[in-house]
């Protein structure tokens, strides 16, 4: 596999050198054969000032991501990351294979230039260098309990948690027995009031609404700590009283939720993590470059 990997400075150069990264030198030879199709394009313009503006502007994008690349293996070696091309040919098959925004981006190229160029190779190289350094880097990754409960209260999108509300019940025969507990009811509590209908007030404790039958479902949201409800009549004629003693909210995070969330973030930190590092070692590696 032909790919791009930019010659040591203590090496006999037999051609212009047009940047230097830290020990690493780029040539003019390897940006003519990044992109063939490319480079063979631009020499077809007879135009003298539009081949120049062609060339001057792949000159200068290509250069850069040569730069840009080289960096990055300057950097990784500092982790003591080293790529062999068995990797890169790997990885090129596990690309075409499995990840299908990789293997959009990596078929332009190939499409374009019909044979894997310096430029798919470098592409590649990329990747498996970053995945890598990712991979030194992920322990500095860590996602609290706290992280994802932050992010669920931020992303209006993702629900979670049940409202439960502590309900007690009472069910009267007939309307006269209703009439008989509002009476009692305006002068006293609940129970009081069921006491004097000759009924037992049922304990129902936590529920939500989906755990009711849809009439108490559709009552419960709307109601405040301490209020007794309006009659729902049963199919019997049975008057039913319901009373919200309180309200809370199941806070427990279903596992297949958090280990979503989870995930997400741990990327997010690594992709930051990666971006801090490159920035750093960007800093202190020398680049020089030369005039064409």
């Amino acid at each position: 596999m032909l790919s791009f990997s930019p010659q040591q400075a203590s090496s006999e150069i037999i051609d212009k050198i047009v940047a230097q990264v830290g020990e690493k030198v780029i040539t003019l030879h390897d940006i003519e054969i990044y992109a063939p199709s490319v480079v063979k394009r631009i020499n077809a313009i007879t135009d003298s000032e539009e081949h120049k503006a062609a060339w001057d502007d792949y000159y200068k994008k290509t250069l850069q991501v040569m730069i840009d690349s080289t960096i990055l293996d300057v950097a990784a070696a500092r982790l003591g990351i080293a790529i062999n091309p068995q990797q890169i040919e790997q990885a090129m098959a596990a690309v075409q294979q499995e990840n299908t925004i990789f293997r959009q981006e990596l078929r332009e190229i190939v499409d374009r230039e019909g044979v894997i160029t310096p430029e798919a190779s470098l592409y590649i190289k990329n990747l498996v260098i970053r995945s890598e350094v990712a991979r030194q880097l992920s322990a500095r990754a860590i996602v609290t309990e706290q992280d994802v409960r932050n992010f669920l209260k931020k992303d209006s999108n993702i629900k979670f948690g049940e409202v439960q509300y502590y309900v007690y019940l009472l069910f009267l025969p007939n309307k006269t027995s209703y009439n008989a507990f509002t009476d009692a009811l305006d002068e006293g509590t609940f129970e009081s009031a069921a006491e004097i209908t000759g009924e037992s007030v049922i304990d129902m404790g936590w529920v939500t609404t989906a755990q009711v039958i849809p009439e108490m479902g559709e009552v419960l949201p709307s109601m405040t700590i301490g209020d007794v409800s309006k009659p729902i009549i049963d199919d019997e004629g049975r008057y039913i009283v319901l009373k919200l003693d309180n309200t809370r909210t199941d806070t427990t995070i279903p596992d297949n939720l958090r280990a979503s969330v989870t995930n997400k973030l741990r990327i997010d930190q690594l992709d930051n993590i990666y971006e801090n590092w490159l920035e750093r070692n960007k800093k202190s590696i020398l680049v020089s470059r030369f005039d064409k």
